[in-house]
């Protein structure tokens, strides 16, 4: 399963969600695993936490708009479940999600928050490391 977390309204995904939202349905499957997403909320932590022990989903996408607030809120209580957070937000990564994307010079770059990826016993290939920039918490 796969989260798209987005701020606001319960029923009302923002753009960004809406996004990646229709785009993991169109592609079906994330890497050889089949996609199963699903847009959520992120209302309180409370809340969320429940969510994640019902859903239990292996990723989490952080949806672009949400504030430093938010983030730091929902990575925090992400860090109890062994789901991979992600986002296409390069500050998303310094507050705590586990991997993201940004564009330099109109070249994409992965981006991995190694501590946090660390404490939620997340390993990646050495080969990914190398060609990526770690950014720590």
């Amino acid at each position: 399963k796969i989260l798209v977390v987005y701020s606001g309204a319960k029923d009302v995904p923002s753009r960004g969600a809406q996004a990646l939202f229709s785009a993991l349905t169109q592609a079906g499957k994330l890497g050889r695993y089949e996609a199963q997403p699903k847009a959520v909320p992120f209302l309180d932590a409370k809340t969320f936490r429940a969510l994640l022990d019902a859903e239990q989903p292996r990723v989490i996408f952080l949806a672009p708009e949400l504030d430093e607030a938010t983030t730091i809120e929902l990575v925090e209580v992400a860090s109890t479940v062994t789901a991979v957070t992600i986002s296409g937000v390069a500050e998303h990564v310094r507050l705590g999600a586990v991997l993201g994307f940004s564009l330099v010079e109109a070249r994409p770059r992965v981006l991995i928050n190694l501590k946090q990826a660390q404490r939620k016993k997340i390993s990646f290939l050495s080969g990914l490391v190398s060609h990526s920039v770690v950014v720590d918490r």
